[in-house]
């Protein structure tokens, strides 16, 4: 929506929803409705806060780089638990179960490297 409102040249303004909270509950009601939303966010605009909306052209690297932090973050997790499982040594670890904790491990390190390269 945003980049349709942008191909016509709307001037369009973000505003950071912390305010608009904290706005909420300053005031004596308190309560979260679309009117009081509404008034809020008129309310920023009329004191010129927030920033105007441009289209961030690095949003395609930005997600890559995340998705590539968290597979890592996933990884470490899975190697925890398998290190976990093996130190147990209570028979738990059969073959098939190596076999299958070994295609994951190799398929999140698959998908790293296609992220990463």
């Amino acid at each position: 929506m945003l980049e349709a409102a942008l191909s016509v040249n709307f001037v369009l303004k973000v505003y950071n929803p912390i305010l608009t909270k904290q706005g909420i509950k300053t005031s004596i009601r308190g309560q979260k409705t679309d009117k009081t939303d509404a008034i809020l966010i008129e309310r920023l605009g009329i004191r010129r806060e927030g920033r105007l909306y441009t289209k961030e052209p690095y949003m395609a690297a930005k997600l890559q780089t995340r998705s590539y932090a968290k597979l890592g973050v996933i990884q470490g997790g899975f190697k925890k638990h398998v290190d976990h499982l093996t130190a147990m040594d209570d028979g738990i670890m059969n073959e098939q179960v190596v076999a299958v904790f070994q295609a994951v491990e190799e398929a999140i390190e698959q998908a790293r490297k296609q992220l990463y390269y």
